[in-house]
Parts: C-alpha cells; sequence; structure tokens
C-alpha cells in the first residue's frame, strides 16, 4: 500500500545497506570499532530527540529493551565480522532471510495465519538468497 508510511521500511532499507557497504570499508578495522560507529550514527540523532519523548519505562520494558540491544549487538557484529571474510553481496543475502525468520516467529509465538502472498515471498527471499551465494561462489572460485 501507498502511505507516507513507505519511508520508514525504505529508510530502513537504504541505512541497513549503508551499514553493510561501511562495515565493508571499515573491514580492516576491528568489528567493534564499525560498532561504535553504529552506535554513534544512531546516538547523535535520537540524543536530539529524546529528551522530548522520552519516559521512564517499566522494569518489563528496559529488560526487553536491553535484550534487544544485546540482540541487536550480536547481529552487527556478526555481520561486520562476515563482512570482512565474505563478498558483501553473499553477506547481504542472508540479511534477507530476516523477513522469512519474522515470518516464521509470527507464525509460532502470535499465531498469524501463513497466507500466499507470505509463502510467494519467502520463495523469493530463498531464491534470491541461493541465487547470490551460489553466484558469488562461482565468481570467487574462478578469481
Amino acid at each position: 500500500a501507498i502511505s507516507p508510511a513507505i519511508i520508514f521500511p525504505i529508510g530502513m532499507g537504504v541505512c541497513f545497506s549503508l551499514h553493510l557497504a561501511l562495515s565493508r570499508v571499515l573491514r580492516i578495522e576491528h568489528p567493534l570499532v564499525s560498532l561504535f560507529y553504529t552506535a554513534l550514527g544512531v546516538f547523535i540523532p535520537l540524543s536530539l530527540v529524546v529528551p522530548f519523548l522520552w519516559h521512564m519505562p517499566s522494569l518489563l520494558t528496559l529488560v526487553g529493551m536491553i535484550l534487544i540491544g544485546l540482540v541487536g549487538m550480536v547481529g552487527l557484529f556478526s555481520f561486520a565480522r562476515s563482512s570482512e571474510l565474505a563478498p558483501l553481496p553473499a553477506v547481504a543475502a542472508f540479511a534477507y532471510t530476516e523477513t522469512i525468520w519474522t515470518l516464521a516467529f509470527n507464525v509460532l509465538l502470535f499465531h498469524e495465519l501463513f497466507n500466499v502472498r507470505m509463502f510467494v515471498g519467502s520463495l523469493l527471499v530463498i531464491g534470491v538468497t541461493a541465487y547470490m551465494i551460489f553466484h558469488e561462489a562461482r565468481l570467487h572460485k574462478v578469481s
């Protein structure tokens, strides 16, 4: 659906692509350096907004925020490390499987009905991911 809210997933996609590309540029540095710059890039703009929107979270919300932060840190560290070791298109292809994991968790945890659009989208993501991995493997065997 076309709506002003479409700017958020597009913006997220652009930011994630930039993050992967910059992680590749910083591959000579330790992955924690990449995480630092990622955190700094989020911290600076949010520090301008948060003072006007902040309210004290409940203990459960705070625990959830900490867990999300830890999972995000492990994920970003893994992407930074993998971008040192593998071609960026192959690394990015694995990131696209996030949509499949999200669908699986929605079905399993929230009992969302799996429909034809989800199935076709999952097949598309799996197909593109497989193509990118095999394409990159073939390119690097030749060179």
